[in-house]
């Protein structure tokens, strides 16, 4: 919600769960070694690298 003076915002007033979310998305953004790690994932998910969930459940339920 915002929070207007003459027409201008001049607060934004959101719920705790969303500060810590945009508070978490700052702190990955600034990160470079994040940013790289989350740009490769992507590149190989493009590259069809990716792994299924189905498969990786599979995995998971099998070792369990």
């Amino acid at each position: 919600m915002d929070v207007a003076r003459h027409g201008q915002t001049v607060a934004v007033v959101m719920s705790p769960e969303c500060l810590e979310s945009l508070e978490e998305t700052i702190a990955v953004a600034a990160d470079p070694e994040l940013v790289a790690a989350i740009a490769e994932g992507e590149a190989e998910l493009d590259a069809g690298l990716g792994i299924k969930v189905a498969e990786i459940e599979a995995e998971f339920l099998r070792d369990s």
